[in-house]
């Protein structure tokens, strides 16, 4: 029933068509709403670099600019969906419709204010103090703010939490999923809980480790079949997966600094159709801000160059 065995891989682009088979080979039916997903109970998927991150795979639609969009929109604690609808114009349909998130908004769960200071700061402190402590625990799943259960509502986390362990002198990182969408929601949530891995190693100062994405149900849609037959017949004929482009280091100080500034540009653009005003990102003299403005520009057929 449970899989014991752990899937390794080097890169999310080398892990998005072994997870897909992993769930074609050993998954089982199983009726979720009405609907017969193929699911695998209690999978563990391994990335020893969690730094080499894009999701460039053979036989798969270019999904970058997205998963770029969707880190600022957690970065910048947002709850609304009509900021990514942009580069996913169907969004709204995984929440029932609605605009505006609760239970999925992440990165108010990380970074957003409480009583006592941030989760994130909490563990940003308790790092620096008790480096090897077995607390740095940030929940996602919250039971304050999950509302309902029952079919109806949209908006239940699919994350439950990450758990931070600086081990042998570096920074691990292991997410845990109550349910994962093994073809759309995999590859943008690594991508996403891979750089806030980053993010929080070069925050502390310790060397990124290993990342481990923990998932109780890893699923595939019966919709989503053609498009995962030729990605894993891509991978089985050998065609090339990753890219040679590696995204520059993420630097803490700069991600900060400007993260609230792109959404006001970015939004602008949007509101008078002009997204050479992107151009803007090149000028924050930031490696990070410059190459995420070129992929997002290239994706708006705007004239720049990088890889999607």
């Amino acid at each position: 029933m449970f899989l014991t065995d752990t899937l390794v891989c080097g890169s999310l682009a080398e892990a998005i068509p072994r997870v897909l088979a992993l769930v074609r080979q050993r998954g089982r039916p199983a009726i979720v709403r009405g609907e017969v997903n193929l699911e695998v109970l209690c999978a563990d998927i391994v990335i020893t670099d969690p730094t080499d991150r894009l999701p460039i795979v053979a036989g798969r639609r270019k999904v970058v600019a997205f998963c770029i969009a969707e880190f600022l929109w957690y970065c910048a604690q947002q709850t609304d969906l009509h900021l990514l609808e942009t580069y996913a114009p169907n969004i709204r349909s995984f929440y029932g419709g609605q605009r505006f998130v609760t239970g999925s908004n992440y990165g108010a769960q990380v970074f957003g204010a409480r009583a006592e200071g941030s989760q994130w700061a909490k563990v940003v402190a308790l790092l620096g103090q008790d480096p090897g402590s077995k607390r740095a625990f940030i929940a996602v799943y919250s039971a304050d703010g999950m509302g309902s259960l029952l079919p109806e509502n949209h908006d239940v986390a699919c994350t439950l939490g990450f758990h931070i362990l600086v081990r042998d002198g570096h920074l691990h990182w292991i997410t845990s999923m109550r349910a994962n969408d093994a073809y759309r929601g995999f590859v943008s949530d690594t991508f996403s809980f891979t750089l806030l891995h980053e993010l929080l190693a070069a925050t502390v100062g310790i060397p990124v480790g290993h990342y481990l994405h923990r998932v109780n149900s890893l699923h595939t849609f019966p919709e989503d079949e053609p498009a995962i037959d030729r990605i894993i017949q891509a991978a089985e004929q050998g065609v090339p997966t990753g890219s040679a482009t590696r995204m520059p280091p993420l630097r803490p100080e700069e991600l900060w600094r400007h993260v609230d500034d792109f959404w006001t540009i970015h939004e602008k653009a949007r509101a008078i159709g002009n997204w050479q005003l992107l151009q803007s990102l090149r000028d924050l003299r930031s490696p990070w801000w410059e190459w995420a403005g070129d992929i997002l520009l290239e994706y708006h057929g705007a004239g720049a160059s990088g890889s999607r």
